[in-house]
């Protein structure tokens, strides 16, 4: 089996993959996604403490992705 030694070439590999899979979209906010996972991380290892804000921010993008893939694989109207 072969290995991927750059990080470039994966994330390449890993962005095309994604685009390919869920369409421009769904790739667009794997950085929000991040910022949430970020935040829970800082959370749980770092033990950092964030304000009521923060949270509601986080909570925010999470609906936000939810109502986006519910959208996406919803079938589409025709009127």
């Amino acid at each position: 089996m072969k290995t991927v030694d750059s990080p470039a070439v994966l994330l390449i590999l890993t962005g095309a993959l994604l685009q390919s899979v869920g369409g421009p979209t769904y790739l667009s906010q794997i950085g929000y996604v991040a910022a949430a996972v970020a935040l829970l991380c800082g959370t749980l290892v770092f033990s950092e403490r964030y304000s009521l804000l923060t949270w509601f921010g986080a909570a925010v993008i999470v609906v936000a992705i939810v109502v986006s893939v519910r959208a996406q694989r919803s079938p589409q109207r025709t009127e």
